[in-house]
């Protein structure tokens, strides 16, 4: 079949015309790709003609180019590295450079190559918000023992025992009541300014706020309460007679009645309470032969016994009636 060209088909001015019809379709055509191309840029960025024209230079498409881009073939458009180690986060498989990878981090975006997990959640201590597992968020507990900010009285120190000796709302971990730079929980005298903290008897108590600083007596007993601790008193019973010389050293008794002379005053000597307290023949208490005088120095109307019974007085009453009546015959 012969072949017939283009231009023998036409003469004269209609070759001329199928040529401008040929460059017109040409141009309409490539300017109608250039329109349809702008338009899925603008509208349609993730399209195939995006992909073709966009991605030549960027092999993940996240319009940052590949020379550019810290993780060029995951799509990571914010560019984010933790770690600052130039690997964007999207491909960096130790995203916080604590040497443990991703996949086995109990705290994948913050450092701790220690894996500290307190209350094995599973999450680390660092990047876990109750990090003791008590249910109380640590935002609302900083100090950790489970007591929220809003009722505990020393926040920003563990004190799980609210502890408050003086009952001023402050907890004694953080309360500095004598104002001496101890707190109060780990001060030995929490009232009394103490800077020195000394306890010479080393009873736990110091020496500012001891009522007997040189014997030790953590119970500062004080029976008679005169400030100084039965320990190192030496009138226990605050009666004005020295303990050694007291015969009833538990209680005051400073006229010191012994009236049936058992070397116990009376006060404290329990064979010896009102009408039941003599001293007979044998020099011991006897209930039996107390015989009631009135006699204004011995407690209770208590007389002294002699032989047989009879009381002193009684004694010196038959002498003079004996006297009197050898008398009366001598005459």
């Amino acid at each position: 079949m012969p072949i017939i060209k283009v231009e023998d088909a036409f003469e004269g001015g209609d070759l001329k015309h199928l040529r401008w019809i040929m460059k017109k379709s040409l141009f309409l055509g490539l300017a109608s790709l250039v329109v349809v191309l702008a338009i899925s840029l603008i509208l349609t960025p993730k399209t195939y003609a995006d992909d073709f024209l966009i991605c030549t230079l960027d092999s993940d498409c996240d319009r940052v180019l590949d020379r550019d881009d810290n993780c060029p073939y995951a799509k990571n458009r914010d560019q984010l590295d933790t770690d600052h180690d130039l690997i964007g986060d999207a491909c960096d498989n130790d995203i916080d450079n604590d040497g443990i990878r991703n996949n086995v981090d109990n705290c994948g975006i913050n450092f701790n190559e220690d894996q500290t997990d307190t209350d094995l959640d599973g999450i680390g201590d660092v990047c876990d918000l109750d990090v003791n597992g008590d249910g109380v968020p640590d935002v609302d507990d900083p100090d950790g023992d489970s007591i929220a900010n809003a009722d505990d009285n020393c926040p920003n120190l563990a004190n799980p025992d609210q502890a408050d000796m003086d009952e001023d709302d402050i907890g004694d971990v953080c309360d500095y009541s004598d104002a001496d730079a101890y707190p109060d929980s780990v001060d030995n005298c929490p009232v009394d300014y103490n800077s020195r903290q000394n306890d010479q008897d080393a009873d736990g108590l110091g020496d500012a706020c001891d009522n007997c600083d040189m014997v030790s007596n953590l119970d500062q007993a004080d029976r008679d309460d005169d400030g100084i601790g039965d320990a190192c008193e030496i009138d226990w019973d605050g009666d004005g007679v020295i303990d050694d010389e007291d015969n009833c050293r538990i209680m005051s008794n400073a006229d010191q009645y012994d009236t049936d002379e058992d070397g116990r005053g009376d006060v404290c000597d329990p064979a010896c309470e009102g009408a039941n307290c003599v001293i007979d023949s044998d020099q011991s208490a006897n209930a039996d032969e107390a015989v009631s005088t009135g006699n204004p120095y011995s407690e209770g109307g208590c007389a002294f016994v002699g032989v047989g019974g009879l009381s002193f007085a009684g004694l010196y009453f038959i002498m003079i009636s004996v006297l009197g009546i050898l008398s009366l015959r001598k005459r």
